[in-house]
């Protein structure tokens, strides 16, 4: 929700979660401008939106006049209609320019109206909002593209002396209560710092700078302070060394034992092959002539070896 200045143009934002939480952003900007610029609000110009009912009811007791646009006339309330396409449009440009996500539309619209409010404008013949409504021109030193590469100083952050000073964070814009810098970190962090060193040509939100399901590790982070404990005279290249040797001896033994199994297989089927070998002969060997030979030449010494040899056959 925004309020307009009728004579300065100068303009006011506020967000909301919820179209009922109109009439508290209301009485934040009466007490804002009647302590600030000690005025009363004479006169309030709105649609006819349902939201601003509890409105009209405060501005009557507070004797301001209100008035509402015909229904479905949008062009009586035509200066906050442009003004509302002017920075929403102006907003999505500054969010893809920097290709940062819509999470971050308030920051964009902040700053937005924060830059509309300071430069010029052919309305009021060349003027800024902010130099017709405060008598004095704005600082245009302090200006820096939105969603660009920063590096606030984080030492006042910082738990101990062994973490950096600083971190690559990216710039969300200007704090209201702050004279300083928004800036958010990969973490989704955000720092309010005055000094700030800007790299304004690099975007890192362009190379995916926010990764929620891995985070980078940044300067501020907590820390380890402690140092790798390795035994004397070890080093990290030798523990790695010796683990692998290790491993190849294991895979060595596992070969060896493989190969030990394999020769008891073989030599397994070697010796029934070689029993089923002497078979064969011997059957070959009683069958044949020769051995048989003549009753005159068996003798019963010859005749018990042969008989024990098929027995052990």
């Amino acid at each position: 929700m925004h309020f307009i200045d009728d004579f300065s143009r100068f303009t006011w934002i506020f967000p909301l979660k919820q179209k009922s939480n109109t009439i508290h952003a209301f009485n934040q900007f009466k007490n804002l401008v009647e302590n600030q610029f000690d005025k009363k609000i004479k006169m309030i110009q709105c649609d006819g939106g349902g939201e601003f009912k509890p409105v009209q009811k405060l501005s009557i007791e507070s004797g301001i006049q209100f008035r509402m646009s015909c229904p479905y006339t949008s062009q009586q309330n035509g200066r906050a209609e442009r003004k509302h396409r002017h920075v929403a449009e102006l907003g999505l440009t500054l969010l893809a320019q920097a290709k940062m996500p819509l999470s971050y539309w308030w920051e964009a619209f902040s700053t937005v109206v924060y830059l509309i409010n300071r430069l010029p404008s052919s309305v009021n013949t060349n003027e800024s909002p902010y130099s017709l409504l405060f008598k004095k021109d704005p600082d245009y030193t302090a200006l820096k593209p939105f969603g660009c590469a920063c590096y606030p100083c984080l030492k006042p952050y910082n738990q101990h002396k062994l973490q950096f000073h600083t971190t690559r964070c990216v710039f969300l814009g200007y704090s209201s209560s702050h004279k300083g810098y928004k800036c958010v970190n990969s973490h989704g962090r955000i720092f309010v710092s005055r000094h700030v060193v800007f790299n304004e040509n690099h975007f890192p939100f362009q190379e995916g700078f926010l990764d929620t399901r891995n985070p980078i590790k940044t300067a501020t982070n907590e820390i380890s302070t402690g140092l790798p404990f390795y035994p004397a005279g070890v080093t990290t290249n030798n523990t790695t060394e010796e683990t692998s040797n290790i491993v190849d001896h294991e895979e060595q033994e596992l070969d060896d034992s493989n190969t030990i199994t394999d020769q008891l297989v073989l030599g397994g089927s070697f010796e029934n092959t070689h029993e089923n070998n002497l078979r064969e002969s011997d059957s070959e060997t009683k069958d044949s002539p020769e051995a048989v030979g003549t009753p005159e030449n068996n003798s019963p010494l010859d005749e018990n070896k042969r008989q024990g040899r098929n027995i052990q056959a």
